[in-house]
């Protein structure tokens, strides 16, 4: 029996793809005979046993079944992705996801919604909670030692308080340079921090951390710094039926980065397959679905330049003739709660739904 084995080196690093090196193929004289592909980890996963770091995903070319095909974190709320080959799943997400956020100095919250440059800012970690953190914006970067013992300051994420650590004036004023000055917050802002600025020349943006201690209660109920959930998932078929609407259009294709998920899934039995289900399992990792995603004006913004769409062109409008539902909101995607932390999801998992 003869095997066909293909062999791709994808990945060299987060952001830059590698060049094919290997492509050797052998007719396999057995007519069903399954091809596999073998992909190379990249150098930096979220927080993997270093027995696992150089493990290779081996899946077969399987049509009939649901697979996991990317595997994504967002290390800075609202802020450029980091694409992962696998990943340990917490309470609040993907380990290592949304464990920062930009903020104005008063703590108020601040997302691609207030300044859409945010989708610029890319973060990288060594490991999911890591000791330091790289921030780069066009051709600008600060490296920050994470503080986790500095006093905790005041925050606030849609209406919910928090206690968070600041990451110290450097990077605050790093920020400034990177996003220009933060909008103005309607209904005005915290009275005193706003003195504090105006008198000590305070930057006028932090980068607050959520540090876990294991003991603490997951935070915002275990929606950690996410807008409503700790997971997000959309199949590869809904993205597909958008892009065939928007070709009806006459509008280009717009690609999953605009929706920031966490997985995304292909294979499933037509487009929003996703909106039936009550629970999924991703190679050994259980989730319960929470429910549908509604989403606001962040799809709007390019990813890459940080340049948002005009009302009528943005994949919103496409989506509002669609799959706008009456008091629920416009409807893309579903949101997942681990059920058992500390498992390990890896890209090319089988997925299993009910």
């Amino acid at each position: 029996l003869k095997f066909e084995v293909v062999l791709l080196n994808v990945m060299k690093g987060p952001r830059t793809p590698g060049i094919a090196t290997l492509l050797v193929a052998i007719a396999s004289v057995a007519p069903n005979a399954l091809a596999f592909l073998i992909v190379p980890a990249p150098q930096r996963i979220g927080r993997t046993p270093s027995s696992r770091r150089d493990r290779n995903v081996l899946f077969a070319a399987d049509d009939s079944v649901i697979r996991l095909t990317s595997l994504i974190r967002y290390p800075v709320k609202s802020g450029g992705a980091e694409l992962l080959t696998e990943a340990i799943m917490t309470p609040e997400g993907v380990a290592g996801d949304r464990r920062f956020m930009v903020t104005r100095h008063d703590g108020s919250y601040l997302t691609q919604r207030e300044i859409p440059r945010l989708a610029t800012l890319e973060a990288r970690t060594d490991e999911a909670d890591s000791s330091s953190i790289l921030l780069r914006s066009g051709g600008s970067s600060i490296g920050v030692n994470v503080q986790r013992l500095s006093s905790l300051t005041d925050a606030s994420l849609f209406g919910a308080s928090l206690k968070l650590v600041d990451q110290g004036a450097d990077v605050g004023n790093w920020l400034a340079g990177a996003l220009g000055p933060p909008p103005v917050r309607v209904g005005g802002g915290n009275v005193i921090s706003m003195l504090q600025q105006t008198l000590q020349g305070a930057p006028p943006y932090r980068l607050l951390h959520a540090p876990r201690d294991g003991e603490s209660p997951p935070l915002r109920n275990g929606a950690g710094l996410s807008d409503q959930a700790p997971y997000l998932l959309i199949s590869e078929e809904s993205l597909a039926a958008l892009n065939e609407k928007r070709a009806g259009e006459d509008l280009p294709p717009v690609p999953m980065s605009r929706f920031r998920p966490n997985f995304v899934v292909s294979n499933c039995d037509g487009a929003h397959a996703e909106d039936g289900w009550s629970t999924v399992t991703i190679g050994d990792s259980k989730f319960r679905v929470i429910g549908p995603c509604p989403r606001c004006t962040v799809p709007d913004v390019e990813q890459a330049s940080g340049e948002r769409d005009t009302a009528s062109d943005g994949p919103m409008a496409t989506l509002k003739g669609y799959r706008a539902k009456r008091g629920r909101g416009v409807l893309f995607g579903v949101y997942l709660m681990a059920l058992n932390p500390g498992s390990i999801v890896r890209v090319g998992d089988q997925v299993e739904t009910e």
